[in-house]
């Protein structure tokens, strides 16, 4: 697994030695998460997986959790909004991705123990919170500029229909374990659209 650089690499240090430090602890991190999980993913562990001291990966993570947390950050890709004026083409692009993101891809690898994480651990639970959030607001924002186009009634919970749209590709992906495809995704827009237009 390969981790992205986090904000904090920039803002830390211009030393390439330290971000490449850094992003190695991250990394080691990352796939630690990924084979134990939350509570088994330990700073020694980090230390004899990464080859980073303790007290080297301490400077820059006070916490176990913090550390975690950036690990979990560091897989998250960004996220653009489509728009190309046709509100059912702009949510198979995002249910698309999604669907991508969903298959062997880092952040599908590690999500399972985020989610268990975020059960457990109250700081790591804020950081799912706001990381589902931010994560949502591309696709929001394709439903609200539906409802301008009148392609989707303004007085729907646009949160909940976010909710029906992803829903189903997350459900097959982690509890029945079967993929996803084009047809599914565009089944599931055509369905909630359709259901919609009778609200």
């Amino acid at each position: 697994m390969t981790a992205q650089p986090t904000k904090t690499d920039t803002e830390i240090s211009g030393d390439p030695r330290i971000v490449a430090t850094r992003r190695r602890v991250l990394e080691a991190t990352a796939e630690l998460l990924v084979q134990r999980g939350f509570a088994n993913t330990s700073i020694e562990g980090v230390a004899a997986a990464s080859g980073v001291a303790k007290s080297t990966i301490y400077r820059h993570w006070p916490s176990r959790e913090q550390l975690c947390i950036d690990a979990y950050r560091s897989v998250v890709q960004p996220q653009e909004t489509p728009n190309t004026g046709v509100t059912r083409d702009d949510l198979v692009t995002l249910l698309t991705r999604l669907t991508a993101g969903l298959g062997n891809s880092p952040w599908a690898r590690i999500l399972p123990s985020l989610i268990d994480a975020a059960e457990r651990d109250g700081e790591v639970a804020a950081f799912h919170r706001e990381l589902t959030r931010h994560r949502r607001v591309p696709m929001r924002t394709v439903l609200e500029l539906g409802q301008q186009r009148g392609d989707i009634p303004v007085d729907v919970d646009l949160d909940y229909v976010i909710d029906l749209l992803s829903a189903p590709l997350f459900y097959r992906r982690f509890i029945y374990h079967a993929d996803n495809d084009r047809k599914l995704v565009e089944q599931i827009v055509d369905d909630v659209l359709a259901g919609l237009s009778r609200h």
